[in-house]
């Protein structure tokens, strides 16, 4: 699972998975990998043989969204406030795989063309 320096910060380290952080400012984190740049961190992933999630935010977002085979987006219904979004993708470049709607938002699975 691969996140960025803010979304760390929030969730911490999760239980049960290899954790890699992307940033500049932290040389180390207990129980988590940490690289410099997406690139390094999608090395150290593949290197742990597993698939690889990428959970935010917005800078990792965008860096990775051309990257990506599969996202799993969540719409949520109210409107709330925020200062960080998912980058705009070209939705002629992914299929809907499926779509699942819950009380408080939907979630869908795209998968690229």
């Amino acid at each position: 699972m691969i996140m960025g320096r803010k979304t760390f910060e929030e969730t911490g380290v999760l239980k049960k998975r290899k954790t890699i952080v992307v940033t500049r400012t932290i040389d180390r984190i207990d129980d988590a990998d940490v690289c410099r740049n997406l690139e390094d961190a999608l090395k150290k992933a593949q290197s742990y043989g597993r698939k690889i999630f990428i959970i935010g935010g917005g800078e990792i977002f965008a860096q990775a969204i051309d990257l990506a085979d599969k996202m799993y987006l969540s719409y949520i219904k109210k409107d709330y406030l925020g200062n960080v979004f998912f980058p705009k993708f070209k939705a002629d470049e992914w299929t809907v795989e499926r779509k699942k709607d819950y009380k408080e938002f939907e979630q869908v699975i795209y998968v690229r063309k």
